[in-house]
């Protein structure tokens, strides 16, 4: 199964509401599995997308990235 990277973030999000239902052992094993899964790439994503922004941003005097510059 094949999931873009808005597909994976949008589960992520919907785990509060599928965590509060009742489920016997057996699902809740998987759909905690599964949710780990998709939270360690919802994060891997974020921190590569950090680390984007980080190395090729302009950076101000003490080195930290500019993110909003009025011109």
């Amino acid at each position: 199964m094949k999931l873009t990277i808005n597909e994976v973030i949008a589960a992520v999000g919907s785990y509060n509401k599928i965590n509060k239902e009742k489920f016997n052992l057996k699902t809740s094993y998987k759909l905690a599995r599964l949710f780990d899964t998709l939270q360690k790439e919802s994060d891997r994503y974020e921190n590569l997308t950090r680390e984007a922004i980080i190395k090729y941003s302009k950076k101000d005097e003490d080195g930290n990235p500019i993110i909003n510059q009025s011109e």
